[in-house]
């Protein structure tokens, strides 16, 4: 495993605006020095997976 924490935040006219915009729903993946590294309207476990081990291995 690679540690990970998962949030769901409660929307609020301040996150849909920052983070949504007109999507009705996202997923971010947020670095440990928090630098957003990917962010998908859907993602399954291999894209995410695929997305951690990219980040993990530099590229």
């Amino acid at each position: 495993g690679y540690g990970m924490r998962v949030l769901e935040l409660p929307e609020t006219p301040e996150l849909r605006q920052r983070y949504l915009g007109q999507a009705g729903q996202a997923l971010y993946l947020i670095r440990p020095d928090q630098i957003v590294a990917a962010r998908w309207a859907e993602a399954d476990a291999d894209t995410i997976q695929a997305q951690l081990a990219a980040i993990t291995e530099g590229r």
